[in-house]
Formats: C-alpha cells, structure tokens, sequence
C-alpha cells in the first residue's frame, strides 16, 4: 500500500509542472491599456496632470512623536498621455500635479481597448474651509457638502479620449 501512495505522489511531482504550463504562460502575457487623461475643469495657472505608478510606502519615526511617511512612484504618462500602461500585476495608481497628489489610488481594470480617465483633482481651499465650519458646530449644515464636493474624484471610461462620453466612478484600491 506504502509502494502505491509513493508512486502516486512521485507521478504528481513530476507530472504536476507539465500541468502548469500553459497557466504559467498565461500568466506571464503582459496586459497592457491605451490610456488618455483629461481635466474635468483644466486650470492653466497649475502644472500639468500625471499618471503615477505606486511604487512603495515606507514609514519611519524620526522623534518621538512624528513619523515620516515616504511614497515612491514612478511616472507614467502627462495628460492628454496615450500610451500603453503594463496592468499585468495590477498595480495602483494616482494622479500627481506640481509633485502633490491630487486623487487616491486606483487600478485600472483589466480588459480590452483604451481607457480614458477624466479627474476633479482635490481641492485644498473647499476641504480646509469645510474642517474649519465642521470645527465649529456653527457652519455644521455647509461644511460638510464643502468637505465632499472638495475631495477629488476620477472617472473611467472605456473609449478613447475623443470619443469618450459615458463616464462611471472609479473605485479606490484596496
């Protein structure tokens, strides 16, 4: 009985890899996206949008009370962009301007032709004025729509960017 589980498990060993293959080599085909970006509100007093690839996060206590939060990324494209983007290991990724993030992580969706992406980055003034009336009770009823409509907000759509009309939420990435 011993003899027989033994073979069996040395004809699994061996024909276990065989198996694998074409999974492996699925796996291994690059998925990659057109991508195109556009503003939903273009400001030419600001600098130009970005497409970031997360990198990595890394966190260190430099005193007793502050920790330092370093993200690296990698530049992918500045709008309008129109260029292939690799999404084989989905990867996360942002919008940066002027070096400042202005919307959360994202993936992109795998899947067949090009993407267009319309972004309302954050808007600094609208949130810190909603803290400032939800700090102080009084302004409770305004501060709180001021704090949503300011948050940024990424839209996806699977056309290219001339032809791009039906647009839908794009979720943040867990």
């Amino acid at each position: 009985m011993l003899h027989k589980a033994v073979s069996w498990l040395f004809a699994l060993a061996i024909l276990n890899p065989l198996l694998m293959l074409p999974a492996q080599a699925l796996a291994a085909e690059p998925t990659t996206r057109m991508v195109y970006i556009t503003l939903d509100k273009p400001d030419p007093d600001r600098g130009a949008l970005k497409l970031v690839r997360h990198d990595q996060t890394s966190s260190q206590q430099v005193a007793p009370n502050t920790t330092l939060v370093t993200t690296l990324y990698d530049e992918v494209c500045t709008e309008p962009c129109g260029i292939e983007v690799d999404i084989t290991e989905r990867p996360k990724f942002f919008f940066l301007r002027d070096g400042v993030p202005v919307s959360y992580a994202f993936r992109i969706p795998a899947g067949e032709g090009p993407v267009t992406f319309k972004v309302r980055p954050f808007r600094k003034g609208l949130v810190m004025g909603g803290m400032y009336l939800v700090a102080f009770i009084v302004g409770l009823p305004a501060g709180i729509p001021m704090l949503v409509y300011g948050g940024s907000k990424v839209w996806m759509s699977s056309a290219p960017i001339d032809q791009a009309i039906d647009f839908t939420k794009v979720k943040k990435a867990k």
